[in-house]
């Protein structure tokens, strides 16, 4: 007689084969052959119900420790999301504070630009003002020597 269960590994009948049961014992087993039977069936039944126990075990195991890590997880992507968001924000307080000071560069060097065109100005008014005046005075010697010299053909 062989027993089978459903996925699992073939169980021996109590009695082998050519033992010297009679074909009639073999047919219809004998009380003790039935209870043989029946407690190795509970002997199996018993340790597939701890393999399932076990493996229920570490399941439930497994689903609390993915649960926690799922719960973990939640709570580092919302730190993640406001470390970026003050990250965002100190990121924009800089670049504020970088800009009012590049305007205010940009505000002393345009004063700068304006006083040295002030003084570049300054500069070709006395440069144009000495031209005139070399000129004026150059035009006088150039007058005096002309009179000069009239006077000196005029006497000759």
């Amino acid at each position: 007689m062989v027993l089978e269960l459903e996925g699992h590994e073939e169980l021996p009948a109590p009695l082998a084969a050519g033992s010297s049961v009679s074909k009639k014992s073999s047919t219809n087993p004998s009380h003790e052959e039935l209870i043989y039977s029946l407690l190795t069936l509970e002997d199996k039944f018993f340790n597939l119900q701890g393999v399932a126990l076990c493996s229920y075990r570490r399941l439930l195991a497994t689903y609390e420790v993915a649960s926690g890590s799922s719960s973990r997880i939640n709570q580092l992507e919302q730190e993640l999301r406001t470390l970026r968001k003050a990250k965002a924000r100190e990121e924009r307080r800089a670049l504020r504070h970088h800009l009012k000071n590049l305007s205010g560069e940009h505000d002393t060097l345009k004063e700068r630009y304006a006083a040295s065109v002030r003084r570049t100005d300054s500069v070709k008014a006395e440069l144009d003002g000495v031209r005139t005046e070399r000129d004026f005075a150059e035009m006088e010697r150039e007058a005096f020597w002309k009179e000069r010299k009239v006077l000196r053909t005029s006497r000759d």
